[in-house]
């Protein structure tokens, strides 16, 4: 069997020499040469092939794959990067592969696609409306008030199919609107949502057989688009005990059982208003991000991108039983904010344990993070006391552990 991983912009959080099996499958990754995307040196040796593609799009995949094959007709392609879960399941449809197709994944990839599915259902939704780019021939006064009769004001942009926050926006009033249209008229689709006022909760599940088989809810320390004002993003375990976790877990799974997501991990966002109403946000048909899947190892022995791939390659995930946890873990990451670096610290006054690391150098100057893909540094902490834990995060989450200069 050949096994086909596409990988174009996400850094892999899974130790690949706990997936090489050469005895069973040859690894093959296809990345682009184009994209910031690059396999750490030591990884490389688990995988026969290493290819570099000028673009990644269906049709050149769909040209090289077979002739990457010989005679092997047993193969599955596989990713956990946001920008190829669509593009893998395009190839697959087109080569007849087995994996989820376009159909299926759509409703994880398009948060138009997603909140139709979800219609009609228990599951609240934002009040939202879809701006595309047809839209743009029209006068943008015509724009303004459509969509002022549809939304009141704070509005919130995102596009329809990007992830990381970016191309993100609060709008305001009518004038930022307007400079908002006018600046993003030829960037993306989107979709413009009524503003949510509450705490952001993610949710993350690996599914198999339309069973899910593990089950780990956070609390963000801020809306994750704060982080291009300066913000740090990161978020903490919910304790198994708490009537939070029960409340996140039925929203959780009443989700995935009317999306219902083929062999994967799944990345759940829902606010929770401040008067206790759950809303929909949006859901990935992967592994999530940032220091999350460390985070969830270091908890409960299971990474969570791991065993994604694993689901998908078609592999019997050998899930430990979760005993009672030793310790409760956060995660995060620093932003970069403008200006030169002229001090990065290695130790933090906090009580937990923690790992701590940097994207910057000192006399490095800073542009400001823009997206989540635009780091300074990342940490993950523990601690057996979940009261210290809390108290920790929160002084993380107002704390920069380097200094600037203009």
């Amino acid at each position: 069997m050949k096994i086909f991983v596409l990988q174009q912009v996400i850094m892999f959080r899974v130790d690949w020499a706990e997936l090489f099996r050469p005895e069973e499958y040859d690894l093959i990754l296809i990345t682009s040469q184009r994209t910031p995307f690059r396999l750490k040196e030591q990884q490389e040796q688990y995988f026969k092939q290493i290819h570099f593609l000028p673009e990644m799009t269906p049709e050149r995949l769909t040209s090289i794959i077979p002739s990457l094959t010989g005679t092997d007709n047993q193969l599955r392609i596989v990713t956990n990067d946001e920008h190829c879960i669509l593009l893998a399941a395009q190839v697959r449809w087109a080569l007849g592969i087995q994996g989820s197709y376009p159909e299926n994944v759509l409703r994880f990839t398009d948060k138009l696609a997603m909140k139709d599915a979800l219609k009609g259902s228990p599951v609240v939704l934002p009040k939202f409306t879809k701006l595309n780019r047809l839209h743009w021939g029209e006068s943008q006064s015509n724009l303004i008030n459509q969509l002022e009769d549809k939304l009141d004001y704070p509005m919130f942009a995102k596009p329809v199919n990007l992830g990381g926050s970016q191309l993100t926006f609060k709008i305001e009033e009518r004038a930022q609107l307007r400079q908002w249209l006018k600046v993003n008229a030829h960037k993306a689709d989107f979709e413009i949502d009524e503003f949510i006022e509450g705490t952001l909760y993610h949710c993350d599940s690996l599914v198999k057989d339309g069973e899910i088989i593990f089950f780990a809810p956070c609390r963000y320390a801020y809306p994750n688009y704060l982080f291009s004002k300066g913000k740090f993003c990161g978020s903490i375990s919910i304790t198994e005990d708490s009537a939070e976790y029960q409340e996140l877990k039925k929203f959780n799974r009443l989700v995935l059982d009317l999306l219902r997501p083929e062999n994967c991990a799944t990345h759940l966002e829902l606010f929770k208003r401040e008067n206790g109403e759950l809303v929909f946000l949006e859901i990935a048909a992967r592994a999530p991000g940032a220091m999350i899947c460390q985070k969830h190892e270091k908890e409960t022995g299971v990474n969570p991108e791991k065993v994604h791939f694993e689901l998908q390659i078609g592999l019997q995930p050998q899930l430990p039983p979760i005993p009672d946890r030793k310790v409760f873990c956060a995660s995060g990451w620093f932003p970069k904010v403008e200006g030169r670096v002229t001090r990065i610290e290695q130790d933090i006054p906090i009580k937990s344990q923690y790992e701590l690391s940097w994207e910057i150098q000192l006399n490095e100057l800073l542009n400001q993070s823009d997206s989540l893909i635009q780091i300074a540094g990342s940490i993950i902490l523990w601690n057996e006391s979940f009261e210290e834990l809390q108290s920790d995060f929160s002084f993380l989450s107002n704390y920069l552990p380097y200094k600037v200069s203009f």
